[in-house]
């Protein structure tokens, strides 16, 4: 993942889906994190609750799961070395 944002930072879409699918998700959903944080600490709007946060933890885990399983299978892991 850590290679995957970096390829993505640099702009390089192809190399970081490659390396992860869900980077660019996971560089949205930090972003977002951020920006809610900020908005609920400056009293813009109210915190998230709790049955969404836990909702959106597991749809991340059913999807890196996903992924994780079809790289197995597919025999994807040694393709980036």
């Amino acid at each position: 993942m850590t290679r995957a944002v970096g390829h993505l930072v640099r702009g390089d879409w192809a190399h970081s889906w490659a390396y992860h699918p869900l980077a660019p998700l996971a560089v949205g959903q930090a972003v977002a994190g951020w920006v809610m944080f900020v908005g609920v600490r400056l009293g813009l709007w109210l915190r998230p609750k709790a049955r969404t946060m836990v909702a959106v933890l597991v749809l991340d885990c059913v999807l890196l799961i996903a992924v994780w399983l079809f790289r197995m299978n597919a025999g994807s892991f040694d393709t980036l070395h």
